[in-house]
């Protein structure tokens, strides 16, 4: 069967075309309804997010929510194939564009602060609790790249708030392989005039190697190659601060970093290093030998998919639902 376009409609949400371009499936290998909404965030923009949850029909009961956020330049409808990992196990998964990101407001590739993210993390942990029906569901916090430090970032912060966590390829330390003059340009001007937008100068072939997902994403219009010097400045400040912040995380927090070992955007020595620091006492680290940044979309995914499906099947999240009165929503 040709399928230009999946549409899902849902309670609540509006309906959304989801589209595969040039791509013939047949849509039983479509499980997960993926529907799309916008709102008026506390971070002052106009916010859009993608909600990944069972098909209208499914039998799979839903046993948690989960919070993704995506890396620079991206945007959370790209990420289908990953999150229906996650749905097929009952978890349902929403995904919001960060402001200057996807089909948010704001120019692109400019975040204005870390309070911001804070709150769209917050404000769709407690929207999507609302979605299913629970608003004691175990919650997750998901990320890639850019996502992923941010990720690690509010776990660190508000660490009783999610009871799992995957992170992907996450940036560790915005420093890396940058000039020391160019450091210091982006510190004064962040400051100075924080809109100012230059190129991310991030390729889709140092991401990837399978040809038919670089040119989906060249031909995706959402995704963009721009940085604004404010970001830069708040990125390059925030992740110098992560690995004095990192031992806040929660001992009972359900932990998988994955990274390619040939990732070249953020490299996984990085990862690894801060890994080893954390005090989570269910901590796994999947180190996928010869994958790059996207490690999902790469050459020998098959290595990634195996990896977070594994984890998943053993995720246990009944510490968590002995703490609180947790049900099937």
């Amino acid at each position: 069967m040709s399928c230009d376009c999946f549409f899902a409609h849902e309670n609540k949400l509006t309906s959304y075309a989801f589209c595969l371009r040039n791509v013939t499936i047949p849509l039983p290998f479509l499980p997960v309804q993926i529907t799309e909404s916008s709102y008026f965030s506390q971070a002052g923009a106009s916010i859009s997010r993608h909600v990944y949850s069972p098909s209208r029909g499914s039998t799979v009961p839903i046993v948690a929510v989960a919070v993704f956020l995506h890396g620079l330049g991206d945007h959370g409808g790209r990420h289908a194939a990953v999150l229906e990992q996650f749905v097929k196990r009952g978890i349902v998964c929403v995904a919001p564009d960060l402001p200057g990101h996807g089909l948010s407001d704001g120019q692109r590739g400019f975040i204005p602060s870390l309070d911001a993210v804070h709150s769209i993390i917050s404000e769709n942990l407690a929207w999507v609790r609302d979605q299913v029906g629970n608003p004691l569901s175990p919650g997750g916090l998901l990320g890639h790249s850019m996502g992923g430090f941010l990720s690690l970032d509010y776990l660190a912060r508000y660490p009783d708030e999610f009871a799992f966590a995957w992170t992907s390829s996450p940036l560790i330390d915005a420093r890396w392989n940058q000039s020391k003059w160019l450091q210091v340009a982006v510190g004064v001007l962040g400051k100075a005039i924080p809109r100012l937008s230059i190129s991310s100068r991030v390729t889709s072939g140092a991401c990837k190697r399978n040809p038919q997902r670089i040119l989906e994403t060249q031909r995706d219009k959402l995704v963009h190659r721009r940085l604004s010097v404010g970001l830069g400045r708040l990125l390059l400040m925030a992740t110098a601060q992560i690995p004095g912040l990192i031992h806040r995380i929660h001992p009972d927090l359900r932990l998988l970093i994955t990274h390619g070992s040939n990732d070249v955007i953020c490299p996984s020595h990085l990862s690894r290093e801060l890994f080893d620091q954390m005090p989570n006492r269910d901590k796994n680290y999947a180190h996928l030998e010869g994958l790059l940044h996207e490690p999902f979309n790469d050459i020998g995914c098959e290595a990634f998919f195996n990896a977070l499906g594994q984890w998943l099947d053993r995720l246990d999240l009944t510490q968590w639902c002995q703490s609180v009165p947790c049900q099937a929503a």
